[in-house]
């Protein structure tokens, strides 16, 4: 007796290729939530880095660091990025940066003498750091 010739995949073969199919796909999901909160989070460095140089013109001008943004010259903030100036005086001053779309992370900057307290995700003066909230 000949055995009929089979055409196709069977059931359980369809079934375990659609599951690694959705493993792979979950995978590439992840990474690309990841490489989107990683584009928001440069952002918010990028606009704390700019409020630097305008911080140091109005300084300049003032004797002073300003205590907002509508001061200064010309803030730069990208789209949905908001910018906070926590402290300021005539020896430092401290900002942070929030998005929206990533609540749980919060970017800050303190320069000179500014308190923890008012950037508490900047241990460091300085620097921008982010950190999860």
């Amino acid at each position: 007796m000949k055995h009929p010739t089979r055409d196709g995949f069977t059931l359980i073969e369809v079934l375990i290729a659609m599951i690694i199919i959705g493993i792979l796909a979950s995978f590439s999901t992840a990474m690309l939530w990841r490489s989107r909160d990683r584009g928001y989070e440069a952002s918010m460095v990028s606009d704390l880095r700019s409020i630097v140089s305008e911080q140091e013109r109005y300084f300049e001008s003032n004797h002073q660091y300003s205590p907002d943004l509508s001061s200064l010259a010309n803030p730069v903030t990208s789209p949905g990025v908001a910018l906070t100036i926590t402290f300021a005086a005539q020896d430092g001053w401290a900002a942070t940066a929030t998005h929206p779309s990533v609540e749980s992370r919060l970017c800050a900057i303190r320069m000179g003498e500014a308190p923890v307290s008012a950037a508490t995700a900047a241990l460091e003066t300085g620097y921008v750091q982010c950190t999860t909230e």
